[in-house]
C-alpha cells in the first residue's frame, strides 16, 4: 500500500503513540539522550492517547482522579524525572509502562493550540476508557464533536482510535464496537488507524476490522501483559515474586496493575502476526513495531508485509541506533 493514506504522506517510520508526549516536544530526559545520538528527525509524530476527561492521580475531583503519573498542569509533562510507574530495562533492552493514560483531556489539548501549529503530517490518538460499550461509543461522539471544530485547521493529520486495552472477552462484539467507532468517526473525515494487540486479538478479528469503509489500516502489537503465554516471562520480569516452576509472573509494576510490555521478545511474535494478515488477504495500511531495536529489525517488519513502522522502547534504550533505524526505513519505502 506505501506511506500515502488519503492522499497524506504519513511516511514510512512512526512514534509509538506518546513518545514525544502531546505536541512532539518529548520528555526532560531527552536532552541528555540526544548527546548519545537520540533523534526523531523524519519519524511522524503520534500524540500521546488522549482520554475524553481529564485524569489526573491527584486530581482533587474524584470524577477524573485516575491514572498513575502525574503531570504538571500547565506543560503536562512529567513531575519526576523517574516516575514509578514507568521501569526501563537498558540492560534486557525493555520496557514496562503503568502511566494509566493520564492527561488532561481532549478539550484542554485542542483548545491549547498546539495541534494547529504542527506543520507537518501527524495523528491524534484518542482512547476511551469507560466500562461499558454504550459509555465508550458515547465518548466516541463527544471526543468528534470536540474535534470536529479543529481538525479543519490542523496540518494534515489522522486520528489513531486506540482499543488495544478494551476488555476483548467476546470477539464478536469487540468486533462489532469498533465497527460503531469507526462509523461514529468518519464525520471528521480524516484517515482512521485502529490500535490492536496481538495478545488479544485473533487475526481474522483484525482483517475484519479492516474491511471497514471507514478503517485505512491498523496499528499492530501493543499491548502486551505479563502472563501471555507466548513470552518467556521469567526471563521478562525477573522479580522475587516469579517462579518458573509454577508459572506465575508479576510485573515489575505489579502495584500499577502491572502495566504493558515491550521488548525484543515481542518483535518475532509480531512480524509473524501481520505476515499473517497478508497472508489472508489484509490490502490496507498496517503500521507495525515492538521490539525494533536495530536497523536488521526494521526489515524483519517490511518483509513480513508492514507498509510502515513505529519506534518506542528502541529510542530510549538505544538511541545511537535512531539514526541508522530510520535512514533504513526510508530506504525500505
Amino acid at each position: 500500500m506505501g506511506t500515502i493514506i488519503r492522499d497524506i504522506d504519513f511516511g514510512p517510520i512512526w512514534d509509538a503513540s506518546g513518545v514525544r508526549s502531546f505536541f512532539g516536544e518529548g520528555y526532560k530526559h531527552y536532552r541528555i539522550l540526544q548527546l548519545l545520538g537520540l533523534t526523531f528527525e523524519g519519524v511522524t509524530f503520534v500524540a500521546k492517547a488522549t482520554t475524553l476527561e481529564r485524569r489526573y492521580p491527584d486530581d482533587c475531583d474524584p470524577r477524573y482522579r485516575a491514572g498513575n503519573l502525574r503531570l504538571d498542569r500547565e506543560t503536562y509533562q512529567p513531575v519526576e524525572w523517574f516516575p514509578e510507574c514507568i521501569k526501563y530495562d537498558f540492560l534486557r533492552n525493555q520496557s514496562w509502562r503503568a502511566e494509566g493514560f493520564t492527561g488532561p483531556g481532549a478539550r484542554s489539548l485542542f483548545d491549547r493550540g498546539q495541534w494547529q501549529e504542527h506543520p507537518k503530517p501527524f495523528w491524534i490518538s484518542f482512547v476511551p476508557v469507560a466500562r461499558t460499550r454504550a459509555e465508550r461509543l458515547q465518548e466516541a461522539k463527544d471526543f468528534c464533536a470536540i474535534a470536529k471544530s479543529h481538525v479543519v485547521a490542523l496540518a494534515p493529520m489522522g486520528i489513531q482510535i486506540d482499543l488495544a486495552c478494551i476488555n476483548q472477552s467476546d470477539l464478536h462484539i469487540f468486533d462489532k464496537e469498533i465497527g460503531d467507532f469507526l462509523t461514529v468517526f468518519q464525520i471528521l473525515n480524516v484517515p482512521l488507524m485502529i490500535k490492536i494487540s496481538i495478545a488479544t486479538t485473533p487475526v481474522d478479528i483484525a482483517i475484519a476490522i479492516g474491511e471497514h469503509p471507514a478503517c485505512d489500516g491498523l496499528c499492530i502489537s501493543s499491548p502486551v501483559f505479563v502472563g501471555w503465554h507466548t513470552i518467556d516471562w521469567w526471563r521478562a520480569c525477573d522479580t522475587k515474586h516469579c517462579s518458573y516452576e509454577t508459572g506465575v509472573y508479576e510485573s515489575p509494576l505489579e502495584k500499577f496493575g502491572g502495566g504493558s510490555f515491550s521488548g525484543p521478545q515481542v518483535l518475532p511474535l509480531a512480524v509473524n502476526y501481520i505476515a499473517a494478515m497478508r497472508e489472508h488477504g489484509f490490502e490496507k495500511h498496517i503500521n507495525g513495531g515492538n521490539g525494533i531495536r536495530r536497523k536488521r529489525d526494521v526489515d524483519l517488519f517490511f518483509d513480513a508485509g508492514a507498509d510502515s513502522v513505529f519506534v518506542a522502547t528502541g529510542a530510549i534504550t538505544r538511541p545511537w541506533r535512531m539514526k541508522s533505524i530510520i535512514d533504513r526505513a526510508y530506504a525500505r519505502k
